[in-house]
């Protein structure tokens, strides 16, 4: 039947999203818009927005709804489209006004909560009794993984030859089975509602689901944050620079010794 799933993105405004595309690919909009006005009036056809869209590699990640969106709201009345407009508010992120007239204005830096909207599409859970049941699965596979020490990643990422971080849902199921983690049909259908992330039922994100049912240890992290930090007694090498060049040798104190 139909897919009644509501996603993210159903929530989220087509700007929104693609402010975080273009934080993500770290793209200036501006230059591209340019190449089809000569005469630098700050307007194109609505088709040469679409195409600077699809040369930047983002009209992929945006459905005709947002597009057509994003048209309205920037089309003045004779039809042509405001992309002066559009780059201002689309870089709003990733770069800051007037910056060539005070130098010292602070930029901020982009950060992980500025990408995920364009990123991470997730089913929306409504039902409070949904997600207590997730995390009531979560509980028991954290006591599960803990109790027989089982290492989640190297399984997950011996599925996952492309490194992108995710697997297939039926690879996912396939993996607890090999750990010996028994979950039901049901109860996998349920983490795939909380890790399926791409706007589709199929990509498991085993990253974000290891960090949750696997979180590295406090007292480990303690130890690691600890082994790296140089020691209060360690001191310089007495022969060799910091760059593994010889030192020259003391001269006052080679005589001395010779003597």
């Amino acid at each position: 039947g139909r897919d009644r799933t509501e996603w993210s993105h159903s929530r989220s405004h087509p700007m929104e999203r693609l402010r975080s595309k273009v934080v993500e690919k770290r793209v200036r909009l501006y230059e591209y818009f340019q190449d089809f006005d000569a005469l630098r009036k700050g307007v194109c056809t609505v088709g040469q927005m679409k195409t600077v869209m699809s040369i930047l590699d983002v009209a992929k990640a945006m459905t005709r709804e947002d597009l057509e969106s994003i048209t309205s709201q920037f089309c003045r009345s004779d039809g042509m489209f405001d992309y002066r407009a559009f780059c201002a508010e689309a870089d709003k992120h990733f770069t800051t006004p007037g910056l060539e007239k005070d130098p010292s204005l602070p930029i901020p830096v982009p950060d992980v909560s500025m990408t995920s909207p364009g990123r991470r599409n997730r089913p929306i859970i409504n039902s409070s009794r949904k997600v207590a049941e997730i995390e009531a699965l979560h509980d028991r596979l954290r006591s599960k993984v803990r109790k027989h020490r089982i290492h989640l990643t190297p399984a997950f990422q011996d599925m996952d030859r492309t490194k992108r971080g995710h697997i297939s849902a039926s690879q996912f199921a396939r993996v607890l089975v090999q750990l010996n983690i028994a979950l039901s049909d049901a109860e996998v259908a349920q983490l795939c509602t909380q890790y399926c992330d791409l706007g589709n039922h199929v990509d498991f994100n085993y990253v974000e689901f290891v960090k949750k049912v696997d979180p590295p240890d406090v007292a480990f992290s303690q130890t690691q944050t600890l082994g790296a930090t140089p020691r209060l007694g360690d001191t310089a090498p007495k022969y060799f620079t910091a760059l593994g060049t010889v030192r020259p040798v003391d001269r006052m104190h080679s005589t001395a010794l010779v003597a």
